[in-house]
This record gives structure tokens, sequence and C-alpha cells, in this order.
């Protein structure tokens, strides 16, 4: 029979061998939380996103002009701002 063999550093006894790896494994495991929660919030926060599309098909169309979509805007008051005048009325 063939015998499967693992990486080192994917099971206890490998990580007693090798302690080194624990840190490693560690923040692989903090990004993919951190990873994974950002998209949960993209998903369930996100003015853009739609997840009721009998009521509210296109929810973009609804938000305004200074509407603030980043995540974090580090000198932007975007409720501040103004159209250009050249710009034309949709």
């Amino acid at each position: 029979m063939m015998e499967t063999k693992m990486m080192a550093g994917l099971t206890v006894a490998s990580l007693k061998k090798h302690p080194a790896l624990i840190p490693l494994l560690g923040c692989v495991a903090v990004g993919a939380a951190a990873a994974g929660g950002y998209l949960l919030r993209l998903a369930t926060c996100n003015e853009v996103t739609s997840w009721d599309h009998k009521n509210n098909m296109q929810p973009w169309q609804k938000m305004k002009p200074t509407h603030q979509l980043k995540f974090y805007a580090a000198r932007h008051d975007y409720s501040q701002l103004k159209h250009p005048e050249d710009r034309p009325d949709i």
C-alpha cells in the first residue's frame, strides 16, 4: 500500500518537531480570518450589494453622489463635495 505523507507542520506531532512553524501557521490563520471577515462585511454591509431583488433591485441608483463607499477615508469629507458644473444631469 502507498502511505500518504503530510507536509511538515500540518500535524501536532510534526509541530512538536518544528516549533518554528507555529507562528507562521498563526499568522496564516489570522490573515485568513481577516480576509473572510472583510468579505462577509462586503457581502452584508455594502450598499451596492443587493440581496433583495424584488424590492431593491438596483440599490446604487438610490445613493447620493456624495455617498462614501470606502472602508476608510483619511482626508475626504464626502458629504461636503459638490458636483462639477460641467457634469450632465442624468
